[in-house]
């Protein structure tokens, strides 16, 4: 996904809006068996919205800035983000998905996390008065042994969170997720039935992206998601078993894919789902033989997601003179302005920008004047501040959703000659 449009550049920013307080530390691996490369810490996004960490710093007791997280970082909802030391990747199954040299204390000492000078989220261990401040929430939680480490307690599969390490954390067997981890794991019930007709004893849906109650789906931008279905299956005395799927309109044939007992048989299916599908509850049902039934359901996650497919515009006009960009509705054109919606959502815009500056001083951004419909007087339009503006685009989800922004910029009669440059912003809005 590309990212700042400016005269020079353009920065997409893919928002959404949750709360950073959103983000919380799971567990902490202090006090590793093999100190090279052993540290970690996980995060966790509680909100039902990804939250952009980008530049966000791991605060130790050794450095104030121990690590930070690279910028256009992205934390997905319901998701958990791994950052571990140098080498981590190289002695774990389960990636980080940030590495850098970490120095975590094995005794009285915390790690944070920090966004812009403020605290998201902290836990300690040890004596809380050799403790430096901002490291620890309420009181410190007891330190655990060697290659153990400090994990979250959780109630009904939500975490814990009183704000009081003493109470939130305890000593646990490292058990670590990165961003690819699944939100939940599902336990397969084998029932063998003795009566004639065919049955359906359970039907699965194998991925699940959420830990809520549930089957929850979370769409990729532009990538459509294949969803494994399974049926456990007896065909009674039935010699010739046809297992049919039905999603939508749509009926496919499930194949066998195990053969579980003398009675029982596994039937399995892939259906696509469109990353535009819409958001919402979602029944998939199976039949044996046109007789027996069964039924499941999931739920599509919302996703806004946007792609500008621009770097930059440019524009060349004496002073007192208009130059103008207009935008297109072709993904292929470098030098137009064209947004796209790679989500599931209808899409509107926030926008803002910075004066254009060069040696020969400034042109205030006011003078850039957008339009969504080539009309520069419509409510699709306006002229570009500093200050964020929503525009109600409203551009619907779907396999080639595009919009054309058209740009024009009216120069200032005492303008210095001299090449000047600036910066739009683009957001994603609901």
């Amino acid at each position: 996904m590309k990212s700042w449009l400016a005269f020079g550049t353009v920065l997409l920013l893919l928002a959404s809006f949750a709360s950073a307080a959103d983000v919380i530390i799971t567990e902490v691996l202090y006090d590793p068996v093999n100190e090279s490369g052993g540290e970690a810490v996980e995060l966790y996004n509680q909100a039902d919205a990804a939250i952009s960490i980008g530049g966000w710093i791991v605060a130790t007791e050794a450095s104030a800035n121990d690590a930070t997280i690279p910028a256009g970082t992205v934390i997905r909802p319901r998701s958990h983000f791994l950052i571990a030391d140098q080498g981590w990747s190289a002695l774990s199954e389960v990636k980080a998905d940030y590495e850098e040299a970490l120095t975590l204390a094995n005794s009285d000492a915390g790690i944070a996390i920090v966004s812009n000078g403020t605290i998201i989220d902290a836990v300690g261990w040890g004596n809380g008065s050799n403790i430096g401040s901002g490291l620890f929430e309420g009181a410190p939680a007891a330190g655990v042994a060697e290659g153990q480490s400090l994990g979250r307690k959780t109630n009904s599969s939500h975490y814990i969170d009183t704000g009081n390490n003493s109470f939130d954390f305890s000593a646990a067997t490292p058990g670590f997720r990165n961003s690819s981890s699944a939100g939940s794991s599902e336990i397969l019930v084998f029932l063998s039935v003795t009566s004639t007709p065919p049955a359906i004893h359970s039907l699965n849906i194998t991925e699940d992206d959420d830990l809520a109650a549930g089957i929850q789906l979370m769409p990729l931008p532009l990538q459509n998601s294949s969803v494994r279905v399974v049926a456990i299956v007896s065909p009674g005395s039935e010699e010739n078993v046809s297992v049919q799927l039905r999603f939508g309109n749509s009926t496919l044939a499930m194949q066998l894919a195990e053969t579980i007992n003398s009675t029982t048989s596994a039937y399995a299916a892939n259906i696509s789902i469109p990353f535009h599908q819409q958001p919402g509850l979602y029944n998939i049902s199976a039949s044996v033989n046109s007789q027996a039934n069964a039924t499941t359901a999931f739920e599509v996650m919302r996703l806004l997601s946007m792609e500008v497919d621009t770097g930059s515009i440019s524009f060349s006009a004496p002073a007192g003179g208009t130059s103008e960009v207009i935008g297109d509705l072709s993904t292929s054109t470098g030098d137009r302005i064209t947004v796209r919606n790679t989500g599931n959502t209808p899409l509107n815009l926030y926008l803002s920008a910075t004066n254009l500056s060069s040696v020969q001083g400034q042109i205030p951004s006011e003078r850039l004047r957008y339009s969504f419909d080539g009309n520069y007087t419509s409510s699709l339009s306006g002229n570009l501040t500093a200050g964020i503006q929503r525009v109600g685009l409203n551009l619907p989800a779907g396999i080639q959703s595009l919009g054309s922004m058209s740009v024009r910029l009216d120069i200032p009669q005492a303008a210095g000659a001299g090449n000047y440059t600036g910066r739009i912003f683009i957001g994603a809005s609901s």
